[in-house]
């Protein structure tokens, strides 16, 4: 588990990320880092990619 956050444990890291729909890019160069033990949201208007975030990570 990688640390950052001031040395905290990432529970999440996303590192470059891309999606694409169908050819169409969809997210591109995505770079995140979800904290654990903390509680994180994604917000944002229909269509700027929330669930094609989610869908797109891998399941360990």
């Amino acid at each position: 588990m990688a640390t950052t956050f001031g040395g905290a444990p990432v529970a999440i890291n996303i590192k470059g990320l891309y999606a694409a729909y169908q050819r169409q890019p969809v997210l591109e160069d995505i770079n995140l880092q979800f904290p654990a033990g903390k509680w994180t949201a994604i917000v944002g208007p229909n269509g700027a990619g929330k669930s094609t975030l989610f869908m797109s990570l891998p399941v360990a």
